[in-house]
């Protein structure tokens, strides 16, 4: 069986090609609409009642598939993005310009995976991994993934830390983008 440190690592490392290939500003969206959803899954959970009651009732694999598919959402309408560089007024003109676009996107891109690929780890070690020991099992105390666990986004990106977050996002798009 592949590890799941493995595993995250390829995709962060896919990511950051995505994100060299599509540009800075563009991973930028994208990261705050990662944000963004976790934001909304925290609020949801801490202040909403009835979605605290049905989720801590519900089935594991029932939790793990709703949050996922929330954060995934998310991602894939800040990957649907228009024309950034044309709204943002900015023109890559030089090679300079071309190379700075290109490895903040990777790097931006990379931190996207980390987030994405991450938060959908975190979710799936807090619900005890609920799929078939045949297709995956919790990490060995000891083993690199447990302790990747520990450094995972929803772990430090818990209440407050979301909210200055979700503020210094915002505050970037109104300063940047319009």
């Amino acid at each position: 069986m592949i590890s799941f440190s493995v595993i995250f690592w390829t995709f962060i490392v896919l990511f950051a090609l995505i994100g060299a290939l599509r540009g800075w500003s563009k991973e930028l969206l994208v990261m705050f609409s990662i944000i963004l959803a976790l934001f909304i899954i925290q609020v949801v959970q801490k202040y909403v009642p009835l979605v605290s009651r049905m989720m801590s009732s519900s089935d594991p694999r029932g939790q793990f598939l709703l949050w996922s598919l929330i954060i995934t959402i998310f991602a894939l309408f800040g990957y649907h993005t228009p024309h950034v560089h044309k709204l943002a007024g900015v023109k890559l003109t030089t090679p300079r310009d071309r190379l700075q676009d290109w490895l903040l996107g990777a790097i931006l891109g990379a931190c996207n995976g980390y987030l994405l690929v991450g938060t959908i780890w975190h979710y799936l070690d807090t619900t005890g991994y609920p799929f078939s020991e045949t297709y995956m099992t919790a990490p060995r105390q000891g083993a690199m993934a447990a302790k990747i666990i520990t450094w995972l986004p929803p772990v430090w990106l818990g209440v407050p830390e979301i909210y200055f977050a979700v503020a210094i996002a915002f505050a970037i798009v109104v300063i940047v983008f319009i």
